[in-house]
C-alpha cells in the first residue's frame, strides 16, 4: 500500500532468465524493464522452482525463501538472494507449494509455515527448523492462510481435500491441529 514507484524502481521475480540453466531469484532495478539473476550460490538453479516469498521484513532483515520443485524442499537467502543456504532442516525434501508468514513474524515471532505435498509444515525460528501440523486422515493441502490476528488468536486456515474435495480446515491452536470445519 505504500509502495512509491519514483521511490523505490526494484522489483523481485523468480523465473527462467532464457539461458536454458533454470529457475533463477532475479531482480530489476528499472521498474520491471530489464531483469538479472541474484545469484544462486548455494541453491542449483535446477533445484529452484521458480516460487519465492520475501519476509515481511525483507527491507531490513534482506530474508528471502526460495522453493524448491520436485521434492527440493526449501532454500533461504539472508543476503536478498545473492546467496543460497538450506532451509529445510525438517521438511524431508517435500515439494513446497507455497508460504505463510504470521502477521508477528518480524516483531520477533519468527513463525511462519509452509504447503508441502506432505502437508502443513511451521517454523518457530524463522525457517532454520521446520516441524509438521497433525491433519485430518487423507487431507491434501493446497494453501494456507494466517489470520491477520495470529498475534491473538493463532488461527490458521487451510484448503485442499479431506476425504472430500475443498474441505477447509482450520487451526486455533497456533500450529496444530488442523480440522475440518464448516458445511
Amino acid at each position: 500500500p505504500d509502495y512509491n514507484v519514483r521511490a523505490n524502481r526494484r522489483i523481485e521475480a523468480g523465473g527462467d532468465p532464457g539461458t536454458g540453466s533454470g529457475a533463477s531469484f532475479q531482480v530489476s532495478n528499472d521498474n520491471g524493464v530489464t531483469f538479472a539473476p541474484t545469484g544462486t550460490g548455494g541453491m542449483a538453479p535446477s533445484r529452484f522452482s521458480g516460487q519465492f516469498a520475501l519476509s515481511p521484513a525483507f527491507v531490513t532483515d534482506q530474508t528471502v525463501f526460495g522453493m524448491g520443485g520436485a521434492g527440493n524442499a526449501m532454500f533461504r537467502s539472508q543476503d536478498a538472494g545473492k546467496s543460497w543456504g538450506p532451509s529445510d532442516n525438517g521438511l524431508y525434501l517435500q515439494s513446497i507449494r507455497g508460504v505463510a508468514f504470521a502477521p508477528n513474524y518480524s516483531g520477533g515471532s519468527g513463525k511462519l509455515f509452509t504447503v508441502t505435498n506432505a502437508g502443513i509444515y511451521f517454523s518457530s525460528n524463522g525457517g532454520q527448523v521446520w516441524k509438521q501440523a497433525p491433519l485430518p486422515a487423507n487431507s491434501d493441502v493446497y494453501a494456507l492462510l494466517v489470520s491477520p490476528h495470529f498475534g491473538v488468536d493463532t488461527t490458521g486456515y487451510a484448503s485442499g481435500y479431506s476425504g472430500r474435495p475443498a474441505a477447509p480446515l482450520r487451526s486455533t491452536e497456533g500450529s496444530v491441529p488442523y480440522s475440518v470445519f464448516g458445511p
